[in-house]
């Protein structure tokens, strides 16, 4: 791994854990940072990383991306919850593509 991608895991680890700080302490406004924060750091990894499959990245940062839009979906008001769903439904699509390369 790069040290660029270590940062980026290093930041998501931080941001994993005050988010679950964050849900168990009831700061949704912290929320708001911190989970499409930690997505956001892993996509980052996915793009520092030296990939053996160019192909692969993309379907894996798509999926990340795609996951990162159905975080802020559910995090938004109830009538935002099929777009989230459907977001992680292609978010995972993408990732079977990406395991199937």
């Amino acid at each position: 791994m790069t040290s660029l991608a270590w940062g980026f895991a290093a930041l998501a680890a931080v941001l994993g854990a005050t988010e679950w700080w964050a849900v168990w302490t009831g700061r949704r406004s912290v929320r708001w940072v911190t989970k499409p924060g930690t997505l956001a750091a892993l996509i980052g990894v996915a793009v520092a990383l030296e990939p053996f499959d160019p192909g692969v990245r993309r379907w894996m940062v798509a999926g990340l991306v795609l996951s990162l839009a159905g975080d802020v979906f559910l995090l938004g008001a109830e009538r935002w919850f099929v777009a989230g769903l459907a977001s992680f439904l292609r978010g995972h699509v993408a990732y079977v593509v990406a395991m199937q390369s």
